[in-house]
């Protein structure tokens, strides 16, 4: 219930705050949460997981081409096929969809596991090495997918790799930054103030009060101070 509430309280401030046009996620596991977050910001676009891009990527496939999705855990997403399918119209027990764990991959499947950095450059073979396999294995394979929001490091080496369209968190976040921005090259132009390229300062948990610290993992585990003087 606490979590809840937490978790509840920081949707509504973003469903309140007026430069908020969607709301995402870091972990693809939020996936769980989307039901409870379009109660609350239903005024707002809500895309928690790279998974709500299966739909367009599978309009955009034939009959007989395969999506392949990476995810941390293969076995971890099988408890949400019924969510995905209420939110993404998608059955993902469809056979267009191959589904595969990283979960035994070098320097990356035990660090995520474990909630441990990731060494990228030891980890990326392995991931590389991994999805061209199951190119290989289904020849049918026309788009990926990255699940895991700790994947997208390695989705230009897959890309290269593959010469195939990687989709990730990073894509699902462009995906509506675009169409939000303004197209100088045609249409009106001048009604868009552009960024002064002056990124705000922020510190992790700066917002919170000494309490809610407290409650943050990575407060804890970081003097979250030394970085606020």
């Amino acid at each position: 219930p606490t979590v809840a509430a937490a978790f509840d309280e920081a949707v509504l401030w973003l469903a309140n705050h007026k430069d908020v046009s969607v709301i995402t996620g870091d972990c693809g596991f939020m996936f769980w949460f989307v039901e409870r977050v379009r109660k609350i910001a239903s005024k707002k676009c809500i895309s928690l997981s790279p998974l709500m891009q299966l739909p367009g990527m599978a309009a955009a496939c034939g009959p007989k081409d395969k999506i392949l999705v990476l995810t941390a855990n293969g076995n971890s997403l099988n408890p949400m096929r019924d969510l995905i399918k209420r939110q993404c119209g998608v059955d993902s027990q469809d056979t267009k969809f191959i589904f595969v764990g990283c979960e035994h991959v070098p320097y990356f499947g035990e660090e995520v596991a474990n909630g441990s950095k990731v060494n990228e450059g030891k980890a990326e073979p392995g991931i590389v090495q991994l999805t061209e396999e199951m190119v290989r294995k289904y020849p049918n394979t026309r788009m990926i997918l990255f699940e895991c929001t700790e994947l997208p490091p390695y989705s230009d080496a897959v890309r290269e790799a593959t010469r195939l369209p990687v989709m990730d968190a990073i894509t699902n976040c462009d995906f509506f930054m675009q169409a939000f921005l303004d197209n100088g090259k045609f249409g009106l132009n001048g009604w868009y103030e552009e960024w002064d390229g002056v990124q705000e300062e922020y510190v992790m948990g700066q917002n919170l009060d000494e309490g809610q610290k407290l409650q943050c993992i990575w407060c804890v585990k970081t003097d979250v101070h030394q970085f606020l003087m």
